[in-house]
């Protein structure tokens, strides 16, 4: 299991790994301008401070065994505050290393794996598992994350090969894959003809609607 200074060491995932809106949005502060009578010798920083450093100190200062609290809006039902964002990182961190990819929706993934999952967050993290909101959301943030971590991985098929060359694609394992055997099931998947078939247009007419005209007309 993954150690609290594990988790605090892996700050620079956390702009890869965050996708949700409000997460991006944290993370970019705008400039700090600094009146000029506040100025000193050294040159004043233009940009505010890097909030996953800020995650980090907070995150370092805790209690050793501490695990960190999540709060949940209550109107929105999503996490907020600094922990939310560290929260977000390690679902990623959790998918990339636990997961396996040869299941190919969310709802496909066995309830033991995803329990595991849970397990790993519980490391560093309090879920309440018996709040059935709160897990919801656990959950919605996993598959959330598992989504991208396949779209990148897709992404460097494609670039790599894809349809065009599969074999070349194959071969060109990306680096963060988290074994040669999801990559070659994931591969398997993205060269069925059955995988992208929904995605090419219906070379067929529209079917026009059959209408029975009324007696005499």
């Amino acid at each position: 299991m993954m150690s609290f200074d594990d988790l605090v060491a892996e700050q620079p995932a956390a702009v890869e790994e965050e996708t949700d809106l409000e997460v991006q949005q944290a993370a970019e502060q705008p400039d700090a301008e600094i009146p000029a009578r506040e100025q000193r010798a050294d040159p004043p920083k233009r940009r505010g401070p890097n909030i996953n450093h800020s995650v980090a100190r907070t995150l370092h200062n805790l209690p050793e065994g501490t695990k960190i609290p999540l709060t949940m809006d209550k109107e929105t039902k999503t996490f907020v505050g600094t922990s939310a964002t560290k929260f977000a990182t390690e679902c990623g961190i959790v998918i990339r290393n636990v997961c396996p990819m040869n299941f190919h929706t969310w709802d496909s993934v066995p309830k033991e794996v995803k329990t595991l999952m849970y397990e790993k967050l519980e490391g560093s993290f309090e879920l309440l598992r018996a709040d059935n909101v709160f897990m919801e959301y656990v959950d919605a943030r996993l598959r959330a994350q598992w989504k991208r971590t396949r779209g990148v991985l897709s992404q460097h098929w494609k670039k790599n090969g894809g349809k065009t060359n599969p074999l070349v694609a194959r071969s060109n394992m990306k680096p963060d894959c988290r074994s040669e055997e999801d990559w070659n099931h994931l591969c398997n998947y993205w060269e069925l003809p059955s995988t992208h078939q929904s995605l090419l247009p219906d070379p067929r007419p529209p079917r026009l609607p059959f209408i029975i005209s009324p007696a005499g007309q």
